[in-house]
């Protein structure tokens, strides 16, 4: 028919005519473009690539491959073409676009990258291309690769160093020395410089350079020279720059000579060092500068500034466009300048007014280098204040000026930063455990006339401390301490004074006399949490020595007032709880612990909530009370995880309509006494004391309440080691002295006065159920916040009920994990095991999808009749495989179809329209910080659309800050109570307590190395939302499954069926390693690579996210050998395609029925061959091995506290899991028997943990260079090996 115009259609115009418009036009251009050649269309596309750089770009790093590939069977082409090649890529005129990005180089050598056979570079051009074009890492991809060029191996091991180098990727660097280029002393001492043991490192050093000279070691031009080099920046970071300035004079080493003289003052030979070098460099003009300031030529510092500015600026664009350690050496630079800028400032004295000179002070005081940085930064910047600034300062002469700062204040001011500066920089050379520098550097401050007494007990202390860690200093450490006089100092710092001194007296075995110290350390200040938590750690040793329960009650109630001062000190209070399991029938350490809860910090308890809900089962008064009250003061911190169990204990019953709880007599009720009564009863107790700690601290007799805190607690722990308290130096006996009221305490006792709630609840003497407390909680909670609880009830039930997986997504899940569990099955089982019948039969009969979802009738009457008959009676094992394979491929094919984007408004209109105004993000009380309401980001909205992922939602929550939270959501309905356990959210705070310790060490620090630890909030005992850092995220096993479509095969199980049946017929190691070199013919090793790199944009990106990859299974595989963590499943180990992130489901230790931990897999963790492939062997020796290194050491740099963590930990995963509590009816004996059982559990698990940790790190080095690392070498080299991880079952897939 004709065809119709539609710009002439009427608006009602039918669409068929529209239609028929639309066909014809089509068909008009086909038979315009019939006749037409490729020429035509490369016509108008090269038209579009001159008008767009980035296609110009992308293109050609698409076709160079494909046209090189032509040349491969001609090999006197190819060396044609490489040479022509070669000679245009080392033009002149390419520096033209040196900056440009993208450019020539650029391109020319990704497509090179990209051939499958590429042309055969020099690795000099190839060095000089990366430094001077940004081809970084496309030109370590080429080196890696190996053969991509005509020199020698070690030629190519050596370029691709030197830019491992360059890019400040040590551990890279690093692992190309030690594994392909030097002897064994020399990876020694190259391991211990790359941990920053540079004392050992520098001997190791120094002896191979002696044994070279003396002639008893041949060694290579080239490893003596990194001999030199390497010797050179251990002294550096040693401070030895009187050593490295003789050394640079006498071999003309100008550049050392300049870095060295202005440390020394010798200006003269700085000045000639500069003349050599030149001033092209960042670093000479920062050298530059140094003279120019000294000179006082500050008029003639601008042009030197900008240009050193413009200098770093190139060298930073020089630079990966991906941040990285390569960017921290220039941005040292820029502060570098900076200080040079503030210093001029400060010494124009006649224009710098009080206000500036003031404020350009507490600037620097803020800005210094960060405690992880090399010592030699550190070193750089505060030297330079010391030495041309404030010396000049301390120096000055000069009248005063009206509105300007006098003289003596300048000399003064001069003398303060001075020594702020020299304690600075002690305190981190200390933390960095290079104690001579730090005691060296501590000689300099009694060069300066007049100090402030703060300044000087800070320089005490660092000395102190320097002598504390090794025990050959003790005692030397005790001689300074007695011969210290403490007159001028204060109260706090008199404290501080005993407590080092109980220290140094507690590790020299001096007992009473540590007891003594600590007595009279709190007396002086009984604010001083450090004095309280190392009396505890004291008393507490002594409990683990006698077993005498007065020590347990010192130790509780010491650890629970060391909890209201530092993080560390609350880190302790998990030992206190853990304390409470070795209570007696009348009950001596809860009533010591009921006494220490009074005045401590409600927010304290916010990440132990579930550990106090669950006391609701034992009705233990005191944490039922505490939760009261923090439920008071942060609801949306104990709704969610109250009301999962709730609807554990109770499932029918609704949130906000509560039954009236039972009558109870008015006798056997107790009232709960607000916040405020009890710390203004304490405050009024003890004028003297804070309410921080206005709780009895222990003692052996019932406290007096007119003595002080402190008086009892000396009292207490005194009598328990025999000593008189009163016979004690400087003790009082009347307590502190009642007319020096603390004007802290008294504004605290205010203070909590007026926030205090009113008052709460009574609660029951008689033990009742749980639900009672709950209801009872409950109830107080809605009658202060009942339009907050109404809205947190309303999106927690419809998430729960709207946003549920449809039914053939549960079933998926439910036969999957059948499948996965007969797969784990030995060869030996011929029958299925219970907890698989169970399941199948709930499969059946359609009990593990809730009758509420919304297509479970219509589910149910599909597929019902049919799972009836293949697993409602016997099925045995050999037939259930085919059985499992056919349903899960028949629902493969309909969820494949279901949408992986939904409209929130189709699943829950309530939700989309949800916008509360008081409700937070969820996840915002899980770190140990104290809560604040204000500043957590509240809902604006969900927004749409929902994702779905392996048949679990994604929703996003946009908070008032604009930015977007994603929670994925887990649902469990097979009955298992694996949620209601909160096994998962247990483990995650343990983790983040490690996590803790990872962030403030100083060598994981530094390589930002840190365990992804997600949010977990349980909705209801079968819901949970988990955030995750973005929606696009992929398993182990997606490539597989990928790779899998594309051979269009579309059973992806037959690898496991092939194994198992193998093994089942010859179950050796022989055979297993037949069956599994059979299936690897057939699967590529770099499968999960290729997929990675397709993901991202560039190389820059893809070497980003594997070196984060890297550090992040660096943690995950430590912790999962120490604690003994299975189900390392390829469907369970996911990556985060924005973060680099790692994430594996359940990851928790398994306890058996005996209590112990459950770890039977062969592999210490998952290193197969697909992800080995995926970091390389450069990067599994580096990254992967020093990051596993570092996060070793710092776990055992806090092994006491990991313990009293792993102790606690466990204890709870037990209760859950294992040892049920007692019924509240049941007596003292019946529990105290439970508790006994469950330390006797707990002790060998933990034992055995810390036993794997130190079996990570060699005590010493042997002479055969073996050092710390060599256990993480060894652990990863098993863990790789073919022969060992065969010896899993078919489940855990060892091919991928």
């Amino acid at each position: 028919s004709q065809a119709i115009e539609l710009t002439q259609l009427d608006p009602e115009a039918s669409a068929a005519e529209k239609a028929n418009y639309l066909r014809d036009k089509h068909g008009r251009f086909i038979e315009g473009i019939d006749g037409g050649t490729i020429g035509d269309l490369l016509n108008h596309f090269k038209e579009l690539i001159h008008g767009d750089n980035e296609l110009a770009f992308q293109t050609w790093i698409q076709i160079f491959p494909s046209v090189w590939q032509t040349t491969s069977t001609n090999p006197e082409l190819v060396a044609k073409l490489t040479q022509e090649l070669t000679v245009f890529l080392a033009r002149d005129y390419h520096m033209k676009q040196v900056r440009g990005n993208p450019n020539v180089i650029q391109a020319f050598v990704e497509g090179i990258q990209n051939c499958g056979f590429p042309p055969k570079l020099s690795v000099d051009l190839l060095k000089f291309l990366a430094k001077t074009f940004n081809v970084w890492h496309p030109v370590i991809a080429l080196l890696e690769r190996g053969g991509v060029s005509p020199n020698t191996e070690q030629e190519t091991y050596l370029a691709l160093s030197e830019v491992y180098n360059l890019l400040s990727e040590s551990d890279l660097y690093f692992a190309i020395l030690k594994k392909k280029l030097y002897n064994d002393e020399t990876s020694a001492a190259l391991t211990f410089e790359q941990h920053g043991q540079w004392a050992k490192a520098q001997e190791t050093f120094q002896n191979c350079l002696f044994k070279s000279q003396s002639g008893a070691k041949n060694a290579p031009h080239q490893e003596i020279c990194l001999w030199e080099d390497h010797w050179i920046k251990c002294a550096k970071n040693l401070g030895q720059w009187e050593v490295l300035n003789e050394y640079a004079k006498s071999g003309n080493q100008y550049e050392l000579l300049m870095e060295t003289s202005w440390r020394l003052s010798d200006w003269s030979t700085m000045k000639e060092a500069v003349a050599k070098v030149g001033t092209e460099s960042t670093a000479s003009k920062i050298a530059q500068g140094y003279i120019t300031i000294h000179d006082n030529k500050i008029a003639e510092f601008e042009p030197i500034f900008s240009v050193g500015i413009q200098s770093a600026l190139k060298s930073f664009c020089a630079l990966p466009e991906v941040p990285s350690l390569a960017h921290v050496p220039i941005l040292q630079q820029f502060q570098k300048i900076v200080e040079l800028k503030d210093s001029t400032m400060i010494l124009k004295d006649t224009k710098t007014t009080t206000a500036e000179f003031k404020s350009i002070l507490a600037l620097w005081r803020d800005r210094v280098p960060n405690n992880w940085d090399d010592i030699v930064f550190w070193s750089d910047i505060l030297n330079w204040r010391q030495q041309n600034v404030f010396s000049v300062m301390s120096n000055s002469v000069q009248l005063p000026i009206e509105g300007q700062m006098s003289n003596s204040n300048m000399v003064q001011s001069g003398h303060t930063e001075t020594a702020w500066c020299i304690n600075k920089f002690c305190h981190v050379a200390r933390k960095h455990d290079l104690v001579d520098l730090c005691l060296s550097q501590q000689a300099k401050i009694y060069t300066l006339p007049n100090i402030e007494m703060n300044d000087a007990f800070t320089k005490f202390r660092e000395q102190i401390k320097c002598y504390s860690n090794s025990p050959s200093t003790l005692r030397q450490g005790l001689e300074i301490i007695q011969s210290t006089h403490t007159d001028f100092f204060s109260a706090q710092q008199k404290s501080e004074f005993m407590r080092l001194k109980g220290e140094f007296l507690w590790k020299l075995g001096q007992g009473e006399e540590a007891n003594q110290c600590y007595s009279t350390s709190i007396q002086t200040s009984d604010t001083w949490y450090h004095s309280w938590l190392s009396w505890g750690k004291m008393c507490d040793h002594q409990f683990g020595e006698t077993k005498d329960l007065q020590w347990a009650e010192h130790a509780i109630s010491c650890y629970l007032q060391a909890a209201r001062g530092t993080e560390k000190s609350r880190s302790y209070l998990a030992r206190a709880l853990y304390l409470l399991d070795n209570d007696d029938e009348n009950e001596r350490l809860m009533r010591a612990f009921e006494k220490g809860l009074e005045g401590l910090p409600l927010w304290i308890w916010v990440v132990h909530i579930p550990f106090l809900i669950r006391s609701f089962k034992r009705a233990e008064g005191a944490f039922i009370r505490t939760l009261h009250k923090v439920s008071t003061y942060f609801p949306q911190g104990v709704y969610f995880p109250l009301r999962t169990f709730y609807k554990t204990i109770s499932p029918d019953a609704s949130m906000l309509v509560l039954r009236k709880p039972a009558t109870i007599n008015e006798d056997d009720m107790e009232v709960v006494q607000p916040a405020n009564a009890a710390a203004a009863s304490n405050a009024a107790s003890s004028a003297s004391a804070n309410t921080a700690v206005s709780s009895p601290a222990p003692g052996l007799s019932p406290p007096n309440p007119s003595a002080s805190p402190a008086k009892e607690a000396i009292q207490g722990a005194a009598s328990a080691s025999n000593v008189n308290p009163n016979a004690l130096p400087g003790t009082n006996p009347t307590g502190v002295a009642p007319n020096a009221p603390s004007s802290t305490g008294a504004q605290n006792a205010a203070a909590a006065m007026t926030a205090a709630p009113p008052m709460l609840p009574a609660i029951p003497k008689i033990r009742q159920p749980a639900n009672f407390y709950v209801e009872d909680l409950l109830k107080n909670v809605q009658t202060k916040s009942q339009s907050l609880l109404f809205d947190l009830e309303n999106l927690a039930n419809e998430i729960v009920t709207n946003l549920a997986p449809t039914s053939e997504e549960i079933l998926h899940t439910h036969l999957q994990w059948c499948i996965t569990q007969v797969y784990s099955l030995n060869s030996s089982i011929h029958s299925l095991p219970d907890n698989i019948k169970n399941r199948l039969k709930d499969i059946a009969q359609f009990n593990v999808i809730p009758v509420e979802n919304k297509n479970y009738l219509a589910t149910k009457q599909k597929y019902g009749r049919e799972m009836e008959t293949d697993f409602g009676g016997e099925v045995p094992l050999e037939s259930i495989i085919p059985l499992l394979k056919k349903w899960i491929l028949r629902l493969e094919e309909v969820i494949d179809k279901l949408p992986k984007k939904i409209p929130l408004k189709d699943l829950s209109p309530f939700l989309a329209e949800f916008q509360p105004s008081s409700v937070e993000i969820p996840g915002q009380y899980f770190n140990d910080n104290e809560p604040s309401a204000d500043l957590h980001v509240r809902l604006d909205r969900i927004i749409s659309p929902v994702h779905v992922f392996n048949g679990k939602r994604i929703i996003q929550m946009r908070g008032t800050n604009g930015k977007i939270y994603h929670f994925m959501i887990e649902t469990d309905y097979s009955n298992t109570g694996s949620f209601v356990n909160g096994s998962q959210e247990r483990a995650q705070r343990l983790f983040r307590g490690i996590n803790k310790w990872i962030s403030n060490h100083r060598e994981t620090r530094r390589r930002n190395i840190y365990f992804h630890i997600p949010n977990t909030i349980s909705l209801s005992p079968t819901t949970r939302l988990v955030q995750i850092p973005d929606v696009e995220h992929f398993s182990l096993d997606t490539p597989y499954k990928k790779y899998c479509l594309q051979l269009g095969q579309k059973d992806t199980y037959s690898p496991q069926d092939y194994y198992r049946a193998k093994v089942a017929q010859k179950d050796t190691l022989e055979g297993r390693l037949n069956a599994y070199h059979h299936i690897s013919v057939s699967i590529p090793d770099e499968m999960f690579k290729k997929y990675t790199e397709s993901l991202f944009p560039s190389p820059n990106h893809f070497f980003a996210f594997r070196k984060q990859s890297a550090s992040q299974l660096a943690v995950h595989s430590l912790l999962s050998y120490i604690l003994g963590v299975k189900n390392a499943l390829p469907e369970n180990l996911s990556f985060f395609k924005s973060t680099g992130s790692l994430l594996q489901n359940n990851f928790f230790p398994l306890v058996n029925e005996d209590g112990k931990i459950d770890c039977d897999e062969p592999t210490p963790f998952r290193l197969s061959r697909n992800m080995s492939s995926f970091l390389g062997n450069l990067m599994v020796d580096g990254t992967l091995s020093a990051s596993m290194t570092s996060t070793s050491l710092c776990l055992i740099h806090h092994k006491e506290v990991l313990r009293n963590q792993l102790s606690l930990y466990l204890r709870d995963e037990l209760v859950a899991s294992r040892f049920s509590e007692p019924e509240v009816t049941s007596d003292k004996k019946t529990e105290i028997e439970w508790r006994k059982k469950v330390i006797s559990c707990v002790e060998p698990n933990v034992d055995r943990m810390m036993e794997k940790l130190n079996s990570t790190i060699s005590s010493s080095s042997d002479k055969s260079g073996s050092s710390a690392s060599s256990r993480i070498s060894k652990l990863l080299e098993n863990a790789q090996q073919a022969r060992v991880y065969v010896q899993n079952n078919a489940s855990w897939q060892p091919w991928i």
